[in-house]
C-alpha cells in the first residue's frame, strides 16, 4: 500500500525551489539514495517528490517503507515551501 499527498501552491513551483529544499534536507529525509538530485521523475527521498504540474508538488511512497516518515515530511516540506513564498493547500489521496 501507498500514499500520496498534494501540495497545491498559489504560483507556479519554480524546480530549482524544489531542489534547493532537497538539498539542505536533515539527513532522516534524505532517504537511502546516494544521492538528491532530481532524477526524470522527480526527487529520490525518503518520500518521493514529484513536480507533475507547475503549481502542485506530489508527496508519495510506500507504507511500509516510509509511510512513518510520510505526515512529517508533508509539514516541512510546506514549511519549506512558505519560507520561499508559497502559500499552500494539501491534499491527500487514498
Amino acid at each position: 500500500m501507498g500514499y500520496c499527498c498534494n501540495i497545491k501552491a498559489d504560483k507556479n513551483i519554480q524546480e530549482k525551489d524544489i531542489q534547493e529544499i532537497v538539498d539542505n534536507l536533515p539527513n532522516k529525509y534524505k532517504g537511502i539514495m546516494p544521492y538528491t538530485t532530481k532524477q526524470e521523475w522527480g526527487w529520490p527521498c525518503v518520500c518521493d517528490i514529484k513536480l507533475p504540474d507547475k503549481n502542485i508538488l506530489t508527496i508519495s511512497g510506500s507504507y511500509s517503507i516510509s509511510g512513518m516518515y510520510a505526515e512529517e515530511f508533508v509539514t516541512y516540506m510546506i514549511t519549506q515551501l512558505k519560507s520561499k513564498n508559497y502559500i499552500t493547500k494539501v491534499k491527500w489521496e487514498d
